[in-house]
């Protein structure tokens, strides 16, 4: 979400954060659109982008820095459980945990973690990557990266 903000900033575009590719409107698509989606690249998406001519950008961070930030937004955003629509679980178990509980272990071992741990490197060794960043190098220097 930081990226897509950054991005909004470098000129006028419109921002569309969905949670399947079934979710975005693609035959009624702003030409100037930053969308942001947590999909895995199949070959259907991958045809969607490329046919709407996207320019796939991914940020990398840091796995135990990625279940924190799970961790956190799943306190107050009830949105999680639609993230990979709903396969291998859902965030509930984190609700009132902390990094040192036994809940965020059992999350951070489970099949649902490791799901969602996985979309990072299957995008980064997809066809479409066009951009990748590691999200420290973006917080440390935005102008830069």
């Amino acid at each position: 979400m930081w990226l897509r903000r950054l991005l909004l900033g470098l000129g006028p575009a419109r921002e569309l954060s969905v949670d399947t590719p079934a979710a975005v409107p693609w035959t009624s698509l702003p030409d100037d659109v930053i969308l942001q989606l947590h999909w895995p690249p199949d070959d259907d998406l991958l045809e969607a982008l490329g046919g709407h001519g996207f320019t796939t950008v991914v940020v990398v961070r840091h796995p135990l820095d990625v279940l924190v930030s799970i961790l956190q937004f799943a306190q107050t955003e009830g949105r999680t459980a639609r993230w990979l629509n709903g396969a291998h679980g859902h965030e509930l178990g984190l609700l009132g945990a902390d990094p040192t509980s036994p809940a965020f272990h059992a999350y951070a071992c489970s099949p649902r973690a490791r799901a969602l741990l996985g979309l990072t490197p299957a995008w980064w060794r997809s066809p479409a990557l066009a951009a990748g960043a590691r999200y420290e190098d973006l917080v440390a220097s935005p102008p830069d990266e």
